[in-house]
């Protein structure tokens, strides 16, 4: 479980974190695209027993985000498990979507539910501060979930520009 709350909480870094570039200079994701670090984070799931109260660090975690092609932005929470984000200046928050955003995780070897049904990550330079909150959900057994934490720009996408072409 430890593993999937940590994955959690990167994403949630994440959500915040960043979006890609289109070679605009009025392009509102160009501060939140490209690879995060995670420099203080964590993640608390409050279950039930026998589970309780679970806390995860996440230190070092890394986070990509991505720019969708409707200005929105995309991080991957855990693999194969994304989320999308709205931007509105320097913070970028989870699109509302009914039902809620989700998807399926593998868990020590079950499925488990992520439901996304809050987040933020808000950009100052190159650091960024970020929150989110959902619920884990492993059969009948749902954990609420929130995360905060710090996340640094990753040095190699700090100095990358806007992409002008040959």
């Amino acid at each position: 479980m430890r593993s999937f709350f940590a994955g959690l909480a990167a994403a949630a870094l994440a959500l915040g974190a960043g979006c890609g570039s289109s070679g605009s200079d009025t392009d509102k994701t160009l501060p939140f695209v490209g690879n995060w670090t995670v420099t203080t984070g964590t993640l608390t799931a409050m279950c039930p027993a026998p589970l309780n109260a679970q806390m995860q660090k996440l230190d070092g975690g890394q986070q990509t985000i991505t720019k969708g092609a409707d200005g929105s932005l995309s991080i991957a929470i855990l693999p194969g498990c994304n989320v999308i984000l709205d931007v509105t200046g320097m913070v970028a928050t989870l699109r509302a979507t009914t039902p809620p955003q989700s998807c399926m995780l593998m868990f020590m070897g079950l499925p488990v539910q992520g439901t996304f049904t809050a987040g933020n990550f808000t950009v100052t330079d190159q650091t960024a501060s970020f929150s989110y909150s959902g619920t884990a959900a492993l059969g009948a057994i749902a954990c609420p979930v929130t995360s905060v934490g710090m996340s640094m720009k990753s040095a190699a996408t700090m100095d990358a520009g806007p992409f002008d072409g040959p």
